[in-house]
């Protein structure tokens, strides 16, 4: 069985609007609480792991070494440059017409997505459940984790590593690509 771990990252570009990137990570189900114990060895502080907050080059390479000897798949549901206000309506845009795809595609038995405000969670529980019942197939187990959850680390930096790379910053992306990690990724940018 699957879990996809769900992030966003949506950086600031000069004009003012934002890179909006969504991306999951899937993980065996049975390897995630060893996963998780692994990552809080791999990174042992009281802060959370941030790849936008994270900037140092030590930190960002072991996380992405880490994704490349787990063989972790990092599935990229899409990037859009958008205005801040419209970052929501982006959000339900990318899963439903890529991420949900990708995840239903794999048999994904288990959704966790990053913990937003309470009315973006019932945002995403309504777009998930309206999708998964169009479709007519059956929705996957739901739940919610906050940023100090290991995992979620891992969709983290999966967005900022793709946002990185389309700001023309990024040094991690093509070791990504040639370790296999990087399963699905597509763009819509001006």
């Amino acid at each position: 069985m699957l879990t996809a771990v769900i992030d966003e990252s949506s950086p600031q570009r000069p004009d003012g609007t934002v890179v909006y990137v969504l991306a999951a990570v899937i993980l065996d189900t049975d390897e995630c609480a060893t996963i998780s114990t692994e990552l809080q060895a791999l990174f042992p502080r009281r802060r959370p792991f941030h790849w936008e907050a994270d900037k140092g080059p030590v930190v960002r390479d072991r996380m992405v070494d880490f994704i490349i000897d787990k063989q972790l798949r990092l599935y990229v549901a899409g990037a859009t440059v958008t205005a801040p206000k419209r970052q929501n309506q982006t959000r339900e845009a990318l899963l439903q017409r890529r991420l949900l795809f990708a995840t239903s595609e794999l048999e994904v038995h288990r959704l966790c997505i990053e913990t937003r405000s309470t009315a973006e969670v019932n945002q995403d529980l309504r777009s998930i459940r309206n999708w998964y019942r169009e479709h007519r197939l059956r929705c996957p187990a739901l739940g919610f984790a906050d940023k100090s959850d290991p995992l979620t680390w891992l969709a983290d930096a999966a967005s900022g590593i793709w946002a990185d790379a389309l700001l023309g910053r990024d040094r991690h992306l093509l070791r990504l690509i040639a370790a296999g990690c990087m399963a699905h990724a597509s763009t819509e940018l001006p």
